[in-house]
């Protein structure tokens, strides 16, 4: 079995890809090294092309170029959406796939038959669903002295970047940083960029910002007709870890005597 080592990232990924999709699938794996390679995602490479590592930028977009004549848009979305996840052979389905879509086009998405393209899709939702999910469950503080708005995300897969493409056009209009333990995003109102962390950021929040909206969720809280169990399936405990309200949350459980 050939095994490829490519720059970790998605387009060293299809710059792996886009000499081996004549190649057969069973005689290839991948290997990422991540010690030398920057994350390059599939939006926004003009801000991040100089970042990439044994990546070949001309050839990544001529490849694009190909998925979207052969197999279609919505396909090079689903491999950047499958690409994100944590699983260590997502490279195995995502070539897999790859491979099967320049044989049979856009119709490769319905081989659900197949069980690797299958699980290559399972990929892809679970990854979408978390984006997701943290469109509406990502709390942006106001920093106690620049007063420009920053957030912290304990994601479990590597969505940073959609969802700060996601919240350049929600909050156009101010600065703002969004990071995980070792990544980030930063919005200066004109340009977006995209960075590795080599510590996690702290940051001191405006304790009043954030005691207001504290009140505001009190005041809005009918416990005579809450749902614990409800409430427990649309907001699982693991994404409370930065929210402001989880304190609110936690003196709500103690008030009612159930468990959460």
């Amino acid at each position: 079995m050939k095994r490829i080592v490519y720059a970790d990232g998605f387009h060293g990924f299809l710059t792996a890809c886009s000499k081996l999709v004549n190649a057969p699938v069973a005689l290839v794996e991948f290997q990422a090294e991540k010690d030398n390679a920057d994350q390059l995602g599939l939006f926004d490479t003009a801000n991040n092309a100089s970042a990439a590592v044994k990546v070949d930028e001309q050839i990544v977009q001529q490849f694009i170029g190909q998925i979207i004549e052969k197999i279609g848009q919505n396909f090079l979305v689903t491999l950047d959406s499958a690409f994100r996840h944590n699983l260590a052979e997502k490279e195995t389905y995502c070539f897999h796939a790859l491979h099967l879509g320049f044989q049979h086009g856009p119709k490769v998405l319905q081989f659900k038959q197949d069980i690797k393209v299958a699980r290559f899709l399972k990929l892809a939702q679970a990854v979408n669903f978390e984006i997701h999910r943290f469109y509406g469950f990502t709390r942006f503080k106001e920093h106690a002295e620049s007063r420009f708005l920053y957030a912290r995300i304990s994601p479990k897969f590597d969505i940073l970047e959609p969802l700060a493409l996601y919240f350049r056009v929600r909050l156009n209009s101010v600065a703002w940083l969004l990071a995980t333990d070792t990544q980030c995003a930063l919005w200066d109102q004109k340009q977006l960029f995209l960075g590795r962390l080599s510590s996690p950021i702290r940051f001191d929040a405006d304790d009043s910002i954030e005691e207001l909206w504290q009140q505001y969720y009190r005041a809005t809280t009918n416990l005579q007709r809450w749902n614990w169990r409800v409430f427990q399936n649309h907001l699982p405990i693991y994404y409370q870890k930065y929210m402001p309200e989880k304190q609110v949350i936690q003196t709500f459980q103690t008030a009612s005597g159930e468990e959460f």
